[in-house]
Formats: structure tokens, C-alpha cells, sequence
């Protein structure tokens, strides 16, 4: 009978556990002024809808975001617009500026 997986994986177990947290905040001030300033770049929003509209989007930010090798290893912005929960938009940090990432 084989060993049980727990016995034979305990050390890569351990060495895939986080170290540091995975769950989301609320973004802060800078962070939605900087997405704010992203909806004003695409022509449609002026500065007063932008923020009304940053400021009332479902908005969470995980500091310590990484994908496997190789990737992106940093903040990570997610946003779900109020259309519906089909809409909508991620960003990371590039230089300390919020960058939208494509649809692949």
C-alpha cells in the first residue's frame, strides 16, 4: 500500500505556503486617484465622474500578488465595475504608476 501523500510531500508543502498575506484590502486615496486618473486617459470620463466612478467600483488590492515563474511579483489592483459582475479591469504597478493589463 503506498504512503499516504501527506508523508511523502510535507517539505514542498511547506515551501509553497505564503509568507505573507493574500487577502485584499480596500484600495487607499492614491490608489483611486491613480485609478480615477486612468478613466479620465480614455477620453470619456471628466475629472468629477472619474472619481465619483472609482470611488463606487468594487475595488480590492493585494500588496503581494505573484504568479508562477516567470510573472509579475508585486501590487495588483482588481476592479468590478457596477455594470454587471462581467465588467471588469485589472492593474499593476509600473514605476509607482497604475497600469492597465490586458485580456489575454
Amino acid at each position: 500500500m503506498p504512503w499516504p501523500l501527506s508523508y511523502h510531500f510535507p517539505i514542498f508543502i511547506m515551501a509553497i505556503q505564503p509568507t505573507t498575506s493574500q487577502a485584499p484590502r480596500s484600495p487607499n486615496d492614491e490608489e483611486l486617484k491613480q485609478l480615477a486618473g486612468w478613466l479620465q486617459s480614455l477620453g470619456a470620463y471628466d475629472e468629477e465622474f472619474a472619481t465619483i466612478t472609482a470611488s463606487t467600483a468594487y475595488v480590492a488590492v493585494f500588496d503581494h500578488y505573484q504568479t508562477g515563474c516567470p510573472g509579475y511579483c508585486g501590487k495588483l489592483l482588481a476592479v468590478v465595475w457596477d455594470g454587471s459582475p462581467s465588467t471588469y479591469d485589472v492593474f499593476v504597478w509600473s514605476n509607482g504608476n497604475i497600469e492597465h493589463v490586458d485580456r489575454q
